[in-house]
């Protein structure tokens, strides 16, 4: 956990820098693809990942690399970024950096990600409720809904916005009386 926190403070700055950068070059929308497209680049071709991140290479073959393999892919201003993350070393936070990005672009479009658990599987129309329920309690101009089955909460769901957590489930309420009760 203390890793986590120590990643998100380097993280954190890099990817709001990047995204300022971004809008006000309006490139919002193409960093964003071009970061998927690179963490998936990056997460499916391990001997890449394993040449950026190693201290073996010069840090100018690996730009070079980047340019060579990338620069009919993605924007120039992608290729710069992840230039200057190979000068200062941050290669390794690429992820993170990436996955803050995603975050901030989401935050600015009012997108809000949810993810909620149930007891049993949803129907569209169920789904759609409480996606319409999550909008209109936060404000979001859209919600997008991760679905999972959990069979152990025997009924009811539990919603996950970020850190918040609204537990709706019957073995929830039921652990619930049972400690009140002092059982």
């Amino acid at each position: 956990m203390r890793k986590s926190t120590i990643v998100s403070k380097i993280s954190q700055p890099y990817a709001e820098a990047l995204f300022q950068a971004a809008e006000a070059n309006n490139l919002v929308e193409s960093i964003s693809q071009d970061l998927t497209f690179l963490s998936n680049s990056f997460e499916n071709d391990t001997q890449l990942n394993q040449f950026l991140t190693s201290p073996t290479f010069q840090v100018i073959e690996k730009k070079e690399a980047i340019k060579k393999l990338f620069s009919d892919k993605i924007h120039p201003f992608t290729i710069n970024f992840v230039s200057l993350l190979l000068d200062k070393n941050r290669i390794s936070n690429f992820y993170e950096i990436a996955e803050k990005f995603q975050e901030l672009v989401l935050k600015t479009n009012k997108v809000l990600l949810a993810k909620v658990i149930t007891a049993v599987e949803f129907s569209t129309e169920q789904k759609k409720l409480v996606g319409d329920m999550i909008a209109k309690q936060t404000g979001a101009s859209k919600v997008d809904l991760e679905f999972q089955i959990n069979s152990r909460l025997i009924g009811g769901f539990v919603i996950y916005i970020g850190s918040q957590v609204i537990d709706a489930s019957l073995i929830s309420q039921i652990f619930r009386i049972r400690n009140s009760l002092n059982i």
